[in-house]
């Protein structure tokens, strides 16, 4: 490294590469959800999780390399200026970490430390005084893991995010029989074994350098992906088309209901649609092809930081030194 200005100029670098995936992925967002609808549901989760964390990930990649980097690498492509004594080069000095650069930087710095970190704390304590009203609102249903909430709508829902908890209510029980709540809960259960709340909480705290349309859209596809795969998790156990009714009957008998206020994954969160016929009449890809082709655009992805990461901190440095004077 070559000292605290490097480290800014990462940092800037990182700032830029943020910037410019999430407008890349902006420009490509309907096409790149069309293509994830052909995923299998749970390699969709996991993967429309990076897409939202990309633009934060690959900015912290970016930094990370280029502050480390010795800068005289064979991969030093920009011709115009290097750190060392090359063919084709203009070695210079370095820049200087002056009050100006060191502001700016440290201040983008300081601001993702504050901002990544709050919106995780508030997250917790806003599910921790949910999951204490809901337990406060409930009570035990005989020897059953579950709690049972004293209303009459019919809600079902996993809320918590360490150590989910399963919440049913009176009208649910009362509405459907014994088979169909089982579905419920099978449903239910996968939602807290897979953490998919914790899974949330992190695409909205981790989501820095999306346009808002494009956190909602792909929030929104993560959501539902993660519901095709609780679905299809109790389709295997009791079938996909008993999974398909008890969600159509569940989804008949609710009028109004939003899980965000409970802060928990709830049973017709996503658009039965979608999930009755990714149950009924799967279109997906095989799961080979699917995961390979996450593999090869995870390949791609670090291939491009590792190359693009030497330029980008030449032209940074460039413009601050025309800056500096």
């Amino acid at each position: 490294m070559s000292g605290l200005a490097d480290i800014w100029i990462a940092i800037l670098s990182g700032a830029l590469v943020c910037a410019a995936t999430g407008l890349a992925m902006a420009a490509v967002r309907t096409p790149l959800i069309a293509r994830l609808r052909k995923v299998q549901p749970a390699l969709r989760a996991a993967i429309l999780l990076a897409v939202i964390t990309a633009p934060l990930a690959m900015a912290l990649a970016t930094a990370t390399f280029i502050a480390l980097s010795s800068h005289g690498t064979a991969i030093d492509l920009v011709p115009h200026h290097c750190h060392v004594n090359a063919a084709g080069c203009v070695p210079h000095t370095p820049a200087t970490p002056t009050p100006m650069l060191s502001l700016f930087a440290g201040g983008l710095l300081t601001a993702v430390l504050i901002w990544v970190p709050l919106m995780v704390g508030v997250g917790f304590v806003r599910m921790a005084r949910a999951l204490r009203l809901l337990r406060q609102a409930s009570e035990r249903h005989g020897d059953a893991a579950e709690r049972v909430l004293g209303t009459e709508t019919p809600v079902a829902l996993a809320s918590g995010l360490l150590r989910p908890q399963l919440f049913l209510s009176r009208g649910l029980l009362l509405h459907l029989d014994a088979s169909e709540l089982a579905i419920v809960r099978t449903h239910e259960e996968s939602h807290a074994r897979r953490f998919d709340n914790l899974a949330r909480l992190l695409a909205s705290a981790l989501s820095l350098g999306h346009t808002p349309r494009s956190v909602r859209a792909l929030r929104q596809e993560l959501v539902l992906a993660q519901e095709q795969a609780c679905d299809r998790i109790a389709a295997d156990r009791f079938g996909a088309v008993e999974t398909a009714e008890t969600l159509l009957k569940v989804e008949r008998l609710i009028d109004t209901w939003s899980a965000e206020a409970c802060h928990g994954a709830a049973f017709v969160d996503a658009p039965a649609t979608a999930r009755v016929k990714a149950l009924v009449a799967p279109d997906f890809a095989p799961l080979k092809r699917n995961a390979a082709w996450f593999a090869a655009t995870l390949l791609a992805v670090s291939a491009g930081i590792f190359l693009v990461a030497e330029p980008l901190h030449h032209e940074v440095e460039t413009l601050i030194l025309i800056l500096q004077g």
